[in-house]
């Protein structure tokens, strides 16, 4: 399976050299699955077994790149941008405040951006999760017994 290195994301992006592979490694999965896999949609796997190459140039006299690794990168980037500089502890969501390590809780402003983020994964995973389901059972929702939980118009009978 292919995937993205520290060096990568240097060919494209103002990135530190002392930023760990293992800090970035779930923005590069996000944006694989997320945006590089629905962009080549059935032409994904053959990309995946290195049987296709997009290659292509911004500009006249430019080298040319990998246009799916520039695509990558950047959505990886974007993705890994908002998180840069946070920490979960013990203690909630923390962010640096100076160089000597002082730390401040993040505001609610941000702790919103931060759900927002999650509940657009929460929405990939759930169409993911509903693909599944449509190729086993033909309706993309589970099967059984419907819940009976809701209101039901008095005097009417349960078809049940």
């Amino acid at each position: 399976m292919k995937t993205l290195t520290k060096e990568d994301f240097l060919a494209f992006v103002p990135l530190s050299k002392n930023i760990p592979e293992a800090q970035l490694a779930p923005y590069v999965q996000d944006a694989l699955l997320m945006n590089v896999k629905p962009l080549l949609g059935d032409l994904y796997t053959k990309w995946q077994a290195g049987e296709l190459e997009l290659k292509g140039s911004a500009e006249d006299g430019m080298e040319e790149v990998d246009l799916v690794t520039a695509v990558w990168v950047f959505n990886a980037y974007v993705r890994f941008l908002p998180f840069h500089g946070l920490s979960i502890s013990p203690t909630g969501i923390t962010k640096s405040r100076d160089e000597k390590s002082t730390v401040e809780h993040v505001s609610p402003q941000e702790r919103s951006q931060i759900i927002a983020s999650f509940r657009s994964k929460i929405n990939y995973w759930e169409g993911e999760l509903g693909k599944a389901l449509k190729k086993i059972n033909g309706t993309g929702r589970p099967t059984g017994k419907r819940s009976r939980i809701g209101l039901r118009v008095v005097g009417a009978k349960s078809k049940r």
